[in-house]
């Protein structure tokens, strides 16, 4: 009976968020191209002021058009909330994502969360270090703007070229503007076969007082795991 009512209890409250996200839509506010395959959307509205959320965690969001609304996708924020909305930046994969690409300023959807726990907490007060590829760097990016100005972040940011690297600026600065440094290992994966930039002695050398320092890493399946086994 018990495990019935947990049961119960789980899938009414997942269906009751959901109505009520689709209840309380946000809108599109605006929508602007990073690169070529990716976009920044602000996302608000009234009922924004109620999404109490973090730098460092992710919303879900439903487009409300026909043939799309029952896709639930997340996304990182990839700027700090403010009571005027949040802002994601969204890559073309070719699938459900690529519809974003058709919205256009004053659609409405449907966001569910935030979720997630990785905010600047989990620094506690160690030397924030941030290893990110893709559109792993939104969220390092959301972060970065909530850190303190002495925190001195320090941010590996893996691309082929600066130009795929979505926010790239923004990043440099707010970094620079907290007393830290970007650094970055461009090429094509086949141009760094032999040569890990994640190996423990480059992240020893890329990186003064490693062991002193706390890592978020975020980005392809490729690339966290490369980072986690360094």
């Amino acid at each position: 009976v018990l495990t019935s009512l947990a049961f119960a209890t789980a899938v009414f409250g997942r269906w009751w968020r959901l109505l009520g996200a689709v209840a309380r839509p946000l809108k599109i506010t605006s929508i602007r191209h990073e690169t070529d395959r990716t976009v920044t959307v602000t996302l608000g509205g009234k009922p924004a002021r109620n999404i109490h959320a973090e730098a460092g965690q992710f919303i879900v969001v439903r487009l409300l058009r026909e043939g799309q609304w029952w896709k639930a996708n997340p996304y990182s924020l990839s700027a700090a909330p403010t009571l005027n909305g949040m802002r994601i930046t969204i890559k073309d994969r070719g699938d459900a994502s690529a519809a974003v690409f058709s919205l256009k300023p004053g659609d409405r959807v449907a966001v569910e969360g935030p979720y997630g726990t990785a905010t600047p907490d989990i620094f506690e007060g160690k030397r924030p270090l941030f290893i990110a590829g893709g559109v792993g760097v939104t969220p390092v990016r959301a972060m970065l703007e909530s850190l303190p100005t002495n925190s001195k972040p320090l941010v590996l940011l893996r691309a082929r070229t600066t130009d795929d690297i979505p926010h790239f600026k923004e990043i440099c600065h707010l970094a620079e503007a907290r007393g830290g440094d970007v650094r970055l290992v461009l090429g094509r994966t086949a141009q760094l076969k032999g040569r890990d930039p994640f190996a423990p002695k480059v992240l020893h050398s890329l990186v003064p007082n490693l062991r002193s320092s706390v890592a978020f890493v975020c980005g392809p399946t490729s690339l966290t795991f490369a980072a986690r086994k360094g």
